[in-house]
């Protein structure tokens, strides 16, 4: 199955116009391939090329058979579109254990085969053909545009996403069920099964330990099997494992045609079929039209690379090797046998292709090129930014305007555009305030983890400053009121950390009380006690925070008081060794017990540092430099959880088209569009 329509588009700088995706259909089908992946549909509802690509598809084939769609189970939008495209084979992606991605979930395989099912019984009416006995499926016995007949229909292949990515063991219970599902067979428009390795990090033989496996579940009487492998930043076996996958039971691949794709390449069916040829395989000559190769092979590289030399993808020192395009291909600590850029030297930086590149990369990007004014950015208004650029691009890229969207210029320029956009809305609709000073870029990966839900975001919203606001209790009562979950964070010499409380900071009504409020708490550490942030969880009779009233004061068992106690008596603000509380909340006490610390701690022992009173204290490890302080700052957050306020696309137009070195007028699909103003 050819795929060089959804491949090359994942590394292309320059991205795909409807007309480039047509161009590249008719030349693979030229050369000889039945099955073609067309549109592969990832992205929510967010406008896209391959829209238009599909009404240009079914003008010129109508019934578009041998034609795929890919998308993963479960997703809604990419269904919806599946019902507009009229594209008549599925390929549904399967995913048991990605945590960068998401995971599916056997329930929404179900859920999906259905609606396709349903999907197909639909387009088989709306062409009146006769079906087979069962209604499914059948191929198409007209003969199509580019001269074939006998394409498929109704054909549904499903794809394991990560059986090589994520050491997700074959024996797996979760893995069993959905294979024990799809053997049944009760899905007669279930043809095939794929599998892949996405990040260029298995073995040739762990490939072929897969293959035997799925094999052995899907025989092939009734099942095609079909591979596809990456190279990795360190070398390319790709082509290797695809060769070992089919001496093992495989029927083939699925792949682009040439071997840019990804992060530095695949295994292309260009190099696939000459080993078929080399061996032997009389095939090969007769469904292809093997003496246009080369030639198909350099007007395919120039339709996604235009006037760039077709330059050899050089694992390790390569210059796409370690400048990652998309999160889910990078290589760090956490990658099973990878080979992060550290180890051998590299440097590492991102680049953007348009139709791929995620909001991680993009802001990687934007950080290198835009200066402090984004650097200094909070990450959610990073965030925003980003992707509010991703929006621009596509919908240029609609428009049908194609230039080096990664070079420097055109991205400052397309920035420019959106951060004047930005400055003309109001402050509610930017995605948070950024006003505060603890929380650094690098932590809001890991308070995100920690704090949200499901189908949500996080975002902070800063509250009380110590240092923007008097450091009284009462002036932190004020700024805080009645608000529910809140995020304290804390910095003393070089260390930060904080308590998250997902409550409110109850005062009692009587102003010379106290008052308990329990809820879900966790302390955690952002610098200085451990190597990387980390969470800390205080046992269930202490997810609790006292409050003092207005002129009250939280007593402890000796004769030291304070205004806020956190934990039972982890964490003290408005801390005094008197019965008085101090009248700063930067007055501290902190102390926790080595039991529920997590390993790896790198601080200070509290009875190690303080007087014998210390000793007193339950705690016996503190994330401050010691277990009595004086805080630098205390702020506290609000964390906002759902989703980030969306921008109304119309303030983005007029489209900025004038790049600084734009492409020449015939390069344009519109002369109209060359001489727009600037925005």
């Amino acid at each position: 199955m050819d795929h060089s329509i959804p491949e090359s588009a994942t590394t292309t700088p320059y991205g795909h116009t409807p007309d480039v995706k047509m161009e590249i259909f008719r030349k693979v089908r030229a050369f000889g391939f039945r099955d073609v992946a067309v549109v592969g549909h990832y992205y929510g509802s967010m406008p896209r090329v391959e829209d238009q690509f599909s009404q240009l598809l079914r003008a010129e084939e109508p019934r578009m058979s041998g034609c795929w769609f890919m998308l993963s189970a479960g997703d809604e939008d990419a269904l919806a579109r599946l019902d507009a495209s009229g594209v008549p084979n599925v390929m549904l992606d399967y995913t048991f254990s990605n945590p960068r991605t998401g995971t599916s979930s056997l329930d929404s395989l179900k859920a999906t085969i259905a609606r396709i099912q349903e999907y197909f019984k639909k387009l088989d009416r709306e062409v009146i053909m006769s079906a087979n006995a069962d209604g499914l499926p059948h191929l198409d016995r007209m003969v199509s545009r580019s001269g074939y007949q006998h394409l498929k229909r109704n054909h549904l292949y499903i794809n394991f996403v990560d059986l090589l990515d994520f050491n997700v063991s074959m024996d797996a219970p979760k893995v069993q069920k959905v294979i024990g599902y799809l053997r049944s067979k009760s899905i007669p428009i279930l043809k095939g099964i794929c599998f892949e390795g996405a990040r260029g990090i298995a073995f040739a033989d762990e490939y072929g330990k897969v293959t035997e496996r799925l094999r052995s579940s899907f025989p092939a009487s009734r099942f095609k099997l079909l591979v596809h492998s990456h190279a990795g930043p360190h070398g390319d076996s790709s082509q290797a494992v695809a060769l070992e996958c089919v001496r093992r039971g495989a029927d083939g691949i699925w792949a682009g045609f040439i071997p840019q794709a990804a992060q530095t390449g695949h295994n292309c069916s260009l190099q696939y079929l000459g080993y078929l040829h080399s061996c032997g395989n009389k095939q090969v000559q007769e469904f292809y039209k093997l003496n246009t190769a080369a030639e198909t092979a350099r007007s395919l590289h120039e339709l996604s690379f235009p006037d760039e030399p077709i330059p050899p993808d050089c694992p390790m020192f390569g210059s796409n090797s370690y400048s990652w395009v998309h999160t889910v291909f990078r290589h760090d600590q956490q990658t099973p046998q990878g080979l992060p850029a550290r180890v051998v030297g590299a440097t590492e930086s991102a680049r953007l292709a348009p139709m791929t590149t995620d909001v991680d990369m993009l802001i990687e990007r934007l950080d290198g090129l835009i200066g402090n004014e984004f650097s200094s950015m909070p990450a959610y208004k990073k965030e925003g930014y980003a992707q509010v650029v991703s929006l621009t691009i596509q919908l240029l890229l609609r428009e049908g305007y194609r230039c080096n969207f990664n070079d420097p210029d055109n991205i400052r320029y397309i920035y420019q555009h959106v951060h004047k956009v930005y400055r003309g809305l109001p402050e509610r609709n930017l995605l948070i305030n950024d006003e505060g000073s603890i929380i650094e870029q690098s932590h809001m990966p890991y308070l995100r983890d920690w704090l949200r839900r499901p189908s949500e975001d996080v975002r902070l919203w800063l509250l009380y400053s110590s240092t923007r606001d008097v450091d009284s209790f009462n002036s932190l009562i004020s700024k805080v009121g009645s608000t529910r979950g809140l995020l304290f964070a804390i910095k003393h010499n070089n260390k930060k950390f904080g308590v998250f409380f997902d409550g409110p900071l109850n005062q009692p009504s009587n102003p010379t009380s106290t008052m308990t409020t329990r809820g879900d708490l966790f302390l955690f550490s952002l610098r200085g006690s451990f190597s990387r942030p980390t969470q800390i969880h205080p046992p269930q009779d202490r997810q609790r925070v006292d409050v003092a009233g207005k002129d009250g004061a939280v007593q402890g068992s000796g004769m030291w008081s304070g205004k806020i106690v956190m934990a039972g008596d982890y964490l003290w603000l408005g801390f005094s060794w008197s019965s008085t509380p101090s009248p700063s909340i930067l007055s501290c006490c902190h102390g926790i017990p080595k039991n529920i610390t997590p390993p790896g701690f790198t601080g200070r022992e509290v009875n190690a540092l303080t007087s014998q009173t210390a000793k007193q204290l339950r705690g016996e490890y503190t994330l401050a430099g010691s277990g009595f302080f004086t805080a630098d700052v205390i702020e506290v957050y609000q964390v906002v959880r759902g989703r980030a306020p969306a921008i109304n696309r119309d303030s983005l137009l007029p489209l900025p088209v004038d790049f600084p070195r734009p492409l020449s007028a015939s390069a344009l699909s519109s002369t109209e569009r060359t001489n727009r103003t600037a925005a």
